[in-house]
């Protein structure tokens, strides 16, 4: 797979692919930093982050090193659209960052998300994403009995489209007929927060979204449901955007004292 292929195929952006493009051409060290990678991934970002563009640079190796795993998706039998779907995350990831920064890259936030498409541990199927993982906690709710380290599938959530329940739902059923039912599906998200319905209206997509879950636990120490809201850096929360409904609705309901956090849902 060459790399302006990928960039096509996964709507990375066109001054971004130009960049890309032009790291590809000056390189001359990729097979080392390849081996790194596989090596040792906390040795490689630190390498990383002393260079110029650290950010940039991100984008660049993980862009080549989904060219790579190409070939091993076809000797899985896995379709080319699984393969673009699942690192079309890449293209998302480098609009979110473009979003908060003005630049292209990749923020290092992400640095350890990548590593499972290419490790194949984690595929898109139409809107979601599954990943196969080991519980790391045990959770012991009234309708839900996992064990740490029992293996499970991991919901994910992708950015960018519509949460639409239908598209959900086709996706949960091409997943059972890959991963099979045998093992618990789960999702911890902002997305599966309760205190959602206090802030968006009855008929939002992820309201929708919720009701394909029992909702087992709240997690009030994360902070994402704000970034993915606001798409800022956390500060003072009269200063928070109201471009969109959801943020003025979130804004009002974090000024009258109330708390957002994620959601884990089965």
């Amino acid at each position: 797979m060459e790399l302006i292929e990928l960039c096509k195929e996964i709507g990375i952006p066109k001054d971004a692919a130009e960049i890309l493009s032009l790291l590809e051409k000056e390189d001359d060290n990729y097979a080392a930093m390849h081996a790194l990678f596989r090596k040792d991934r906390e040795v490689f970002y630190k390498k990383i982050s002393k260079q110029e563009e650290p950010e940039e640079l991100l984008l660049y190796y993980y862009s080549r090193f989904a060219c790579e795993v190409y070939e091993e998706y076809r000797k899985r039998g896995l379709e080319d659209r699984i393969f673009f779907d699942t690192f079309r995350d890449i293209s998302i990831w480098c609009e979110t960052y473009y979003r908060d920064t003005g630049k292209y890259g990749l923020g290092y936030y992400v640095k350890d998300w990548f590593w499972r498409g290419l490790e194949m541990k984690l595929f898109r199927l139409g809107r979601l994403e599954y990943e196969e993982m080991e519980s790391g906690e045990e959770i012991a709710e009234e309708n839900v009995h996992i064990r740490k380290g029992e293996r499970v599938i991991n919901i994910h959530i992708p950015a960018g489209e519509p949460l639409e329940r239908d598209q959900c739902l086709e996706s949960i059923e091409e997943a059972y007929r890959r991963f099979g039912k045998e093992r618990q599906y789960i999702c911890h998200s902002w997305l599966l927060f309760s205190g959602l319905k206090e802030i968006l209206p009855e008929e939002s997509n992820i309201l929708r979204f919720q009701e394909l879950f029992d909702i087992v636990k709240v997690d009030y120490k994360e902070r994402e449901a704000e970034w993915r809201i606001f798409g800022q850096g956390f500060f003072c929360v009269a200063d928070y955007a109201e471009k969109t409904s959801l943020q003025r609705r979130a804004k009002q309901y974090l000024l009258s004292g109330g708390s957002l956090g994620n959601g884990l849902g089965s």
